[in-house]
């Protein structure tokens, strides 16, 4: 899998689909079966707003590769497309604060709703 985990990407959290490995629904249903979901998500804060949306992605991209790390051998990793619910997306919320007699911006940013993964393994 590849991600595309960009803070210029409009908010959108994606991935780029690749050939690197991929089977036939019914192939794959027949020899896979999920055992494990997960929900990710991540908080980051700052005064400046590209640089704490960038540092949350990171994050997020992190707690992936922490999941993939994890696999065994005969285990994959998918993405839980549920079109019934939003596609993960970038949040931020800004607040001014003083700051030495001074106003400034500053960001919350959060992921909502979570991005879920399943882990699938073979039997």
């Amino acid at each position: 899998m590849s991600m595309n985990f960009s803070a210029n990407a409009f908010r959108e959290i994606s991935f780029l689909r690749t050939d690197d490995w991929e089977s036939p629904l019914d192939d794959f249903h027949k020899k896979f079966t999920a055992f494990a979901d997960h929900s990710l998500t991540a908080q980051t804060e700052g005064f400046v707003h590209s640089e704490v949306e960038r540092e949350l992605l990171l994050k997020l991209a992190e707690n992936v590769r922490v999941l993939e790390d994890q696999l065994a051998s005969e285990e994959v990793l998918l993405i839980d497309e549920n079109y019934d619910l939003q596609s993960p997306k970038t949040k931020t919320i800004e607040k001014r604060i003083l700051v030495n007699d001074e106003q400034k911006l500053y960001f919350y940013c959060s992921v909502y709703p979570s991005l879920r993964l399943v882990v699938f393994g073979a039997g």
